[in-house]
């Protein structure tokens, strides 16, 4: 019984605890440094040829915070929302602007949006932060 015992006792040391990645380590967090802010833009009326006019440039307000990796040192912009100056965040993907379909009932609509390119059908891929 004895041995039994002093058997379990190496294991349970060697198996007890995994220990937690630390975020303010890993290589996929980093500091959130700074919130960009672009106001809307009611965009500028063009002439379509046709002797009508369209709308170009129009977009609503929108922002991103911006994160410093803490391997790297890389600045990236990261699509969460509600973040705070000097927190830890963690990411996979870093956010980008890209042309992604939306759909709207049965049709679709084709916007420039801020998108982690993961789960959107947009026409860009994934870049890790790193």
């Amino acid at each position: 019984m004895k041995r039994l015992l002093l058997l379990f006792i190496p294991l349970m040391f060697f198996f007890g605890c995994d220990e937690e990645e630390d975020d303010t380590t890993s290589c996929n967090c980093g500091v959130v440094t700074d919130l960009v802010t672009i106001e809307a833009n009611a965009g500028e009326l063009v002439s379509d040829g046709n002797d009508g006019f369209v709308v170009v440039g129009s977009h609503d307000a929108y922002s991103w915070y911006v994160v410093q990796n803490n391997c790297s040192g890389n600045i990236a912009p990261t699509c969460a929302g509600n973040l705070e100056i000097g927190q830890i965040h963690c990411m996979d993907y870093i956010c980008v602007f890209s042309e992604c379909v939306t759909w709207i009932g049965a049709d679709f609509q084709e916007e420039n949006m801020l998108t982690d390119c993961v789960s959107s059908n947009c026409d860009c891929e994934p870049t890790p932060f790193n």
